[in-house]
C-alpha cells in the first residue's frame, strides 16, 4: 500500500463522508497507516478549508521518503 495516505471529508456532505469513514475504519482494521480528518463540520469550500493541511502532509511525507530512500 502507498506509505502515506490522507483523507478528508466533511460531515456536511451526505454523498461523500459515509464512505470516508468507512474507508478510514477498514484501513485502521487492516493497519494500513493513514492520517483522516472526518470530523471537521465546515461550511466553505474543503479545498480552502484543508489546503494548508495538505501541504503540511505532503511535504513532511516528501521529507519521510527522502530520508528513507537516502
Amino acid at each position: 500500500w502507498p506509505r502515506h495516505q490522507w483523507l478528508v471529508s466533511s460531515s456536511n456532505d451526505a454523498r461523500w463522508h459515509d464512505g470516508a469513514v468507512r474507508l478510514s475504519s477498514k484501513l485502521i482494521a487492516l493497519g494500513i497507516p493513514h492520517t483522516a480528518i472526518l470530523d471537521e463540520n465546515t461550511h466553505e469550500d474543503l479545498v480552502s478549508a484543508f489546503a494548508d493541511d495538505a501541504i503540511s502532509f505532503i511535504m513532511k511525507s516528501l521529507e519521510a521518503e527522502a530520508r528513507r530512500v537516502s
